[in-house]
């Protein structure tokens, strides 16, 4: 999703992954896109940042991931989401059962509640844990006053 892409890097970064973005909308398919600032070499994309880093973007059509995020924000309980760098995405609840390697990892989150990104089976995914939102509503009228 192109608008609100903030990767805070002074504008250096934003104008390769726009292009990219309007990439993946034509094409309809999740890229990653890596810029590392450590190396000279990153002048060709005048980027030149001196941060000493690497960034990974991933860029997704909005419309394939929509659905799923709707689908958490309504959910009261955590869950696990592994998201591979090519776009296909794991969503695990705590009694899930897993079918593979990706989804037990997943399901490890739950007891050590920490994001990261791993390589299973030859496959790069950001393994994340949701926490569900808060929600309050308050009934009532009048004005109250302490005693």
């Amino acid at each position: 999703m192109a608008a609100g892409l903030d990767l805070s890097s002074g504008g250096c970064l934003e104008g390769d992954a726009l292009r990219k973005a309007r990439q993946v909308m034509t094409d309809n398919k999740s890229i990653t896109v890596t810029y590392d600032t450590n190396e000279d070499s990153n002048q060709n994309l005048g980027i030149g940042l001196g941060c000493n880093g690497i960034i990974d973007v991933m860029i997704e059509p909005a419309a394939n991931a929509i659905g799923l995020y709707h689908e958490i924000v309504k959910m009261i309980e955590p869950v696990a989401l592994g998201t591979t760098f090519t776009g296909e995405k794991y969503l695990m609840t705590f009694n899930t059962q897993s079918k593979n390697k990706i989804e037990e990892r997943l399901l490890s989150l739950f007891e050590t509640k920490q994001s990261h990104t791993e390589t299973i089976d030859n496959v790069e995914v950001f393994l994340e844990l949701i926490q569900p939102g808060f929600k309050l509503i308050i009934f009532g009228a009048g004005s109250m006053r302490a005693p």
